[in-house]
């Protein structure tokens, strides 16, 4: 699971024996890529899964967790349609007896009398991509005092990022801690480019699935300033959103079926682009649930950031949530944006680009950009009965929620309808009015079961989950332990590939071929840990392949995870030919 975690740039990297003067790969010549990888098995549900578990705390006026509530006190209604809870249970910060471990009964709830602390793990999750430098600062301080003031004798904290660049494994070290979490730096995703007109991905969203016409409008005038033709005529419908619109209609002054398909073309692009991204905070936040949800004792995510897109991917927020509620992490939010304005600058309309109509409307989704930005973090904080700290400038308040409640309760019931394939929003309440607040998730994803024939599993994927050796394709594995400046620990996967024996495809002097790698760590009894599933395209020139067929290539897969016995599943598959080789190491990371 963790990947100590996320998508650094060079996770997958390619190391050469060479000597002086040797042929060194061209540009386009080898193509790398890595992500996380999770064997499909873990994805799989059990067709026969009709239960929907809801999370609930239940907080009195002054934030404390309410003790001692039962299954009849509370009433669930999906879509607004009441269900009856058909099973509930309460679970409390509290130890287990040393007599009960491996069990899943909690202890009594009723109880007032004080109980022994229990042992807790906080991961503390920045969003390096998200936060400028004026909202990181605040958020460093708040997060070294609360590592410093906040965290008890036993407790185990770690720091990790969504670029992945800078992670802590968990520790008691506080002085570590607190020195990484100060040598924090932003991270971005920019490429750089800048088009005419401008947009960003909050109106790309907008016009990419059809929600602001109004939006669209600004866009295509803009666009059409930006080409130097003359004034055009507002789009009285989504019409022109299809490219073939156009087509034959002929030039025609001030027609914005000129320019309408170019700026659908722009915002779906940067929309794509921009919810790739948000996809990856989403995976990178359920890596983190998965880390934690193995640690013993109360389990919370502290998630700082100032906000992401989440609008399309409501299935992956719904799959996070249910990982949470099943290994019992709590997630609590907190918006680095404090309080915000939405005052705009004048740079924006330099050039003439943008009118007063364009300013109009800038001024007019600044304030709901923000806050659709502030919904990952704040269904994630709700929906696993955690807290989102948002609109205050008191950060230390933020991360000082670090703390899991001291109950909590699990409802689950089933639905009647037989699933729609759509989002259902659910309301918890008390069945008895009063000042008490319900926290619970907002609404689950009713995800139809396919009647089609499943999809045929790939050969590496079962690969990566036997132990057998397999030798088909020529290469070897070798493994070393990480050497961090820093801070992490974990092993390097070297998959060395003899290419002279390589079977390529290909013309014109060109060798072809494509490389899967799965590097994947299991831990002594057998419980998957972390794993990274690498490409690479090679397109060999004749001269770079007679260099290297010597002494071939080795790439690389990093694999951060803390010290301890592992089991290393190396894999490696060709994809012209289908042939694999795979081998089960020992690892000891120290």
């Amino acid at each position: 699971m963790a990947r100590y975690f996320v998508r650094s740039v060079m996770a997958l990297t390619l190391s050469t024996i060479a000597t002086p003067g040797q042929q060194q790969p061209g540009p386009g010549e080898v193509r790398l890529s890595s992500i996380s990888y999770r064997p499909p098995a873990l994805y799989k549900l059990t067709a026969d899964a009709k239960l929907v578990e809801v999370g609930v705390v239940v907080r009195d006026p002054r934030g404390h967790a309410v003790a001692g509530l039962t299954k009849d006190d509370f009433e669930v209604a999906d879509e607004g349609k009441k269900r009856p809870v058909s099973a509930f249970s309460a679970e409390t910060s509290a130890p287990m007896p040393a007599t009960a471990v491996g069990t899943v009964t909690p202890p009594a709830v009723a109880s007032s009398a004080p109980a022994t602390v229990s042992q807790r793990y906080v991961a503390l999750l920045f969003d390096d991509w998200s936060m400028t430098h004026a909202e990181l600062l605040p958020a460093q301080a708040a997060a070294r005092r609360f590592v410093k003031d906040g965290l008890r004798g036993g407790d185990h904290a770690a720091l990790f990022t969504m670029s992945g660049a800078q992670n802590v494994a968990f520790t008691t070290d506080i002085s570590k801690l607190s020195d990484a979490i100060g040598n924090l730096r932003l991270n971005s995703r920019g490429n750089g480019h800048v088009e005419c007109p401008s947009m960003t991905p909050y109106e790309a969203y907008l016009i990419a699935n059809h929600v602001s016409l109004e939006t669209f409008n600004v866009k295509i005038k803009e666009a059409a300033r930006c080409q130097n033709k003359p004034p055009v005529a507002d789009l009285t419908d989504w019409s022109a959103a299809a490219p073939a619109t156009a087509r034959g209609r002929g030039a025609v002054a001030g027609n914005p079926l000129e320019v309408a398909p170019g700026v659908m073309s722009q915002a779906s692009a940067i929309w794509e682009q921009a919810r790739v991204g948000y996809r990856t905070n989403l995976m990178t936040i359920g890596e983190v649930v998965d880390l934690l949800g193995r640690m013993p004792g109360s389990r919370t995510l502290l998630f700082a950031s100032s906000g992401f897109l989440s609008s399309t991917l409501e299935q992956e927020m719904d799959e996070i949530v249910r990982r949470a509620l099943r290994a019992g992490v709590v997630i609590d939010s907190i918006d680095a944006k404090g309080l915000f304005t939405t005052s705009l600058s004048a740079e924006a309309g330099a050039g003439g680009r943008m009118d007063a109509r364009s300013v109009r409307n800038m001024q007019s989704t600044a304030l709901p950009s923000k806050e659709a930005a502030n919904d990952a973090a704040a269904a994630l904080a709700y929906n696993t009965g955690g807290l989102f700290f948002h609109n205050r400038n008191d950060l230390d308040t933020g991360f000082e929620l670090g703390i899991r409640p001291e109950v909590s309760y699990l409802l689950a019931f089933t639905p009647e309808e037989a699933p729609n394939g759509q989002y259902h929003h659910l309301k918890v309440r008390l069945k008895t009015p009063g000042h008490n607040t319900v926290q619970a998730r907002l609404g689950y994803m009713a995800l139809k079961h396919s009647a089609s024939k499943p999809r045929a599993e790939r050969r590496i994927d079962l690969s990566a989950e036997a132990s057998t050796v397999m030798e088909e394709l020529p290469g070897d594995f070798a493994t070393q332990l990480m050497h961090s400046a820093a801070v992490e620990h974990g092993v390097v996967t070297i998959f060395h590939v003899d290419i002279g024996q390589l079977r390529f495809t290909g013309k014109s002097g060109v060798r072809q071929q494509k490389l899967s790698l799965i590097a994947m760590l299991s831990d002594a009894a057998g419980n998957f840990v972390t794993g990274k599933e690498g490409t690479v395209t090679l397109a060999l020139e004749e001269p770079t392949f007679q260099a290297h067929a010597p002494e071939g290539m080795n790439f690389t897969l990093t694999l951060p995870a803390p010290p301890g016995s592992y089991q290393l599943r190396a894999v490696m598959g060709e994809g012209s030919e289908g042939r694999i080789s795979a081998r089960t190491l020992p690892v000891e990371i120290q």
